[in-house]
């Protein structure tokens, strides 16, 4: 998705990974995305957000686990910003 504003532009990407047990219960949803703002054809400025979404049937420790590994991929950093 791009978004334009005169020369600038917004473009998001987002990509998803479903977290399920054996029996295909939805288990928590990993979401990374990406924001680039466009100045032309140059890019003034990106962040990054990853988000994991619990359900009802997310076991206890799940979401902890799930963090730790991120961590250990070095794809989030040591704090936590939001619960």
């Amino acid at each position: 998705m791009a978004r334009s504003c005169g020369r600038r532009s917004v473009r998001a990407r987002c990509v998803g990974v479903l977290l399920a047990d054996t029996q295909g219960r939805l288990l928590a949803d990993v979401v990374d995305d990406t924001v680039s703002v466009l100045d032309g054809r140059r890019t003034a400025a990106r962040l990054r957000e990853l988000e994991v979404e619990t359900t009802p049937s997310t076991p206890p420790g799940l979401l902890e686990a799930v963090i730790a590994r991120l961590r250990v991929a070095r794809v989030l950093g040591p704090e936590r910003v939001e619960d």
